[in-house]
């Protein structure tokens, strides 16, 4: 791998043209420079050449550049969604990036993310109850679905009807204590908003 302002490119060998091939690979969907070379060097110089070429190209038609990804993101979220964010990163014992990270990759929406090289983050193996039902829990007006695990032998449950993120997931062996967990983290929500003195977010 090289890299030059930023633009990363993958290297590989073509042993047809017996020339080293680099694309950049982590500035959009397509390579915004590819080039080639006999030797590593050599393949540096022309990546050099090649994205300064592309920004110049942008900068002469009075258009921006893409930008390559370094892994960090700023977002303008609002005092409003920030502060529960805070709290729910706060319950799960993690920083707000790394729970905004977590949250991502649990594949919202239901559209999956692809990781590097096949790796997964998201729980698997999750599939009903053993009797084949998904039961849901209520309390106080917000849903959980349920689902058992048979992979780590876990009942799991998440909010369904409060938002698009997860203000009361639980785990546990067994229904019973699932549904206590489940109330627990709920009561814990509705007091932490009240002590931080904002709104909840209530079940629709």
């Amino acid at each position: 791998m090289i890299e030059y302002k930023g633009y990363m490119a993958f290297v590989a060998y073509d042993d047809l043209f017996d020339l080293f091939h680099g694309a950049v690979f982590n500035a959009g969907d397509y390579s915004i420079a590819d080039c080639m070379a006999a030797d590593i060097k050599s393949l540096k110089n022309e990546l050099g050449v090649s994205v300064d070429e592309y920004l110049a190209v942008c900068e002469e038609q009075d258009i921006a550049p893409i930008l390559p990804s370094n892994g960090r993101l700023n977002l303008q979220l609002g005092w409003y969604l920030h502060r529960h964010i805070a709290i729910l990163a706060e319950r799960s014992g993690m920083p707000v990036d790394d729970w905004i990270s977590a949250m991502l990759q649990r594949e919202p929406c239901g559209i999956p993310i692809p990781f590097p090289n096949g790796a997964d983050t998201t729980q698997n193996g999750a599939d009903t109850t053993p009797n084949g039902h998904n039961p849901t829990l209520r309390h106080k007006g917000y849903i959980a679905a349920v689902e058992y695990d048979h992979a780590a032998n876990l009942f799991r449950s998440a909010v369904i009807n409060a938002g698009i993120y997860p203000i009361a997931d639980c785990q546990a062996p067994d229904m019973q204590t699932l549904e206590e967990k489940f109330r627990i983290s709920i009561d814990e929500y509705l007091a932490a908003c009240e002590r931080h003195d904002i709104e909840p977010i209530y079940p629709m």
